[in-house]
């Protein structure tokens, strides 16, 4: 929970966001499951606009880097989400790609060489390093990262 806050608060000042609505802090398939659930209820959620996506790495918790995942959080997202992870692993990537997601290669945080962020548009790319989704999501489905 430490390193969630600490991540938190690592984005907040990266981005430079100066307000937030609602903070979601925990195990992101739980998250949104509530959020499913409040659609279907009575309250409306609010859209996520920024999501700090850190499950453990794709080795360790591939459930935490599925396309239908990233379609999810795509779902529940603004039209300009801003989708950071610290990994940089290919099949993550791949993952998001297949879902539609739009990724780039950034400088990583202390001790990383490379992050990765992804936006439902490309025009936020524009001063990244852009990946090639097309060939993430071909070798994704030909079975290359399983």
């Amino acid at each position: 929970m430490l390193a969630a806050i600490v991540a938190l608060i690592a984005v907040i000042i990266h981005f430079r966001i100066s307000s937030l609505r609602d903070i979601l802090i925990g195990d992101g398939k739980a998250i949104l499951i509530s959020v499913e659930k409040r659609i279907n209820g009575i309250s409306k959620p609010k859209p996520f606009d920024v999501v700090l996506h850190d499950p453990f790495s794709p080795e360790s918790n591939p459930a935490g880097w599925t396309p239908e995942l990233f379609k999810k959080i795509a779902a529940h997202s603004l039209p300009d989400v801003r989708l950071s992870t610290y990994s940089a692993a290919s099949s993550a990537r791949a993952a998001m790609a297949v879902a539609g997601w739009f990724v780039a290669r950034y400088p990583g945080a202390p001790g990383k060489r490379e992050m990765t962020e992804a936006f439902l548009s490309e025009s936020p790319l524009q001063s990244l390093k852009k990946v090639n989704e097309l060939r993430l999501a071909e070798r994704w489905r030909a079975g290359d990262f399983e």
